[in-house]
């Protein structure tokens, strides 16, 4: 098993350094992105995406309004 660790310049909420190994990484990538992209592909999940997708567009837009 490849015990790589990826390791971020970023840190935690409480100032830790964040150290994950890569299997891990790949291991709840490989678990969640079934149930995330069931999701995303249900009525439900287009639906929440275009209403973050609108919020968003109009945050940038009041964003650039102000600059």
């Amino acid at each position: 098993m490849d015990h790589n660790f990826t390791n971020y310049d970023e840190t935690t909420r409480d100032g830790q350094p964040t150290q994950i190994p890569q299997y891990e990484i790949d291991a709840l990538a490989r678990a969640f992105l079934p149930a995330i992209l069931a999701f995303y592909r249900s009525e439900e999940g287009q639906r929440e995406f275009a209403e973050w997708k609108a919020n968003r567009d109009k945050q940038n837009l009041q964003l650039n309004m102000k600059n």
